[in-house]
């Protein structure tokens, strides 16, 4: 989907959450109000729950949301203050592992981040689709160059969803727990996820990570994110505000969206050095202690079909999930398998 121009600019108005006349709206961009009523429509497209009272005619989100700024996000990560990498936050990607995955190629250095704020080819792991909504979700994607075989980092998506707990929790969030391999859970629902792709640049191995997480996900964007679910049924999608009735969290509950990005581009850096020297190991015990389903009864499939059922107890040193079965301990791989409470 190709933004209209006067999509972004719509919603930086619409983003004080107060309710604002079509005309008006149309008045403060300088284009004809059938215009607005398109961008009104792609926003919704894209997941917004965008309202339209016709007591008086006005439009609104309902509650505000913050836009993505870079001068924000650097002055609350160390990192970037630090060491200083690039840092491109962009309107409009199909998808920040791709827009990163061109910068690689193209000689960015290790550290160099991507956050975009709308993101219309999102992926998940295994090719699925990743909805995120403008202003109500993070997209993040961080480059590291390893240096080392392709192999080498087999297990680093996993040190990579500790460091978006991590992250998460520095930001205040609780209640927060990991569905193997790297899927963010927030009381038992989906709120975030990691996808780990690697690029070979003059011989040298790099990964890119991303990180999606749902901030807030109003009905449109549940809506959306339902009709792409799996067959066999996944954690619920929700947003860290969110709850079953749809319900508001207490504002202190909701990270600060640009000092989220922050705290994600810190620990997940903080974790790739780390993973360089000494791989998954330094990480296997927290990553146990959030492990959703850490000693409990689950079921491995491959697609639809079972393969085996057993109690996770561990996983190991490449990031295989050990589980224990009636014909002794197996070992599975997050490529060929999924797990199912």
């Amino acid at each position: 989907m190709l933004l209209l121009p006067e999509t972004l600019p719509v919603l930086r108005l619409l983003s004080d959450g107060t309710p604002h006349a079509v005309t008006a709206l149309a008045s403060a961009l300088g284009v004809a109000t059938q215009r607005v009523g398109r961008a009104i429509e792609q926003l919704r497209e894209l997941g917004l729950d965008v309202g339209h009272n016709r007591v008086d005619d006005t439009i609104g989100l309902g509650r505000p949301i913050q836009m993505l700024d870079a001068a924000r996000i650097r002055a609350q990560s160390n990192r970037l203050q630090a060491t200083r990498p690039a840092l491109h936050v962009l309107d409009q990607c199909d998808s920040t592992n791709d827009a990163l995955r061109e910068l690689a190629l193209s000689g960015a250095s290790s550290g160099t981040c991507v956050a975009c704020e709308v993101q219309t080819g999102g992926r998940g792991r295994r090719g699925r689709k990743w909805i995120a909504p403008p202003g109500a979700s993070v997209a993040l994607s961080v480059l590291w160059r390893f240096g080392c075989d392709v192999q080498a980092l087999t297990g680093l998506s996993l040190a990579a969803a500790v460091a978006a707990l991590r992250a998460l929790e520095r930001c205040g969030v609780r209640e927060l727990a990991i569905k193997w391999p790297n899927d963010l859970l927030r009381r038992g629902s989906k709120v975030g996820g990691i996808l780990v792709e690697t690029v070979n640049v003059d011989g040298a191995c790099a990964a890119i990570i991303g990180v999606g997480v749902n901030l807030r996900l109003g009905r449109t964007a549940r809506a959306l994110i339902d009709s792409l679910r799996d067959p066999v049924r996944g954690p619920v999608a929700a947003g860290l505000a969110d709850d079953e009735s749809d319900a508001v969290a207490p504002a202190d509950d909701t990270p600060e969206r640009n000092g989220l990005v922050a705290a994600l581009v810190d620990e997940s850096s903080a974790a790739c050095e780390v993973f360089a020297r000494d791989g998954l190991e330094p990480f296997r015990d927290a990553w146990r202690a959030r492990h959703a389903f850490q000693s409990a009864q689950v079921t491995i499939s491959a697609g639809s079909e079972p393969v085996a059922t057993g109690r996770a107890v561990d996983i190991a040193e490449d990031g295989a999930l050990i589980v224990e079965t009636a014909q002794g301990r197996r070992r599975f791989y997050a490529g060929e398998v999924s797990l199912r409470s």
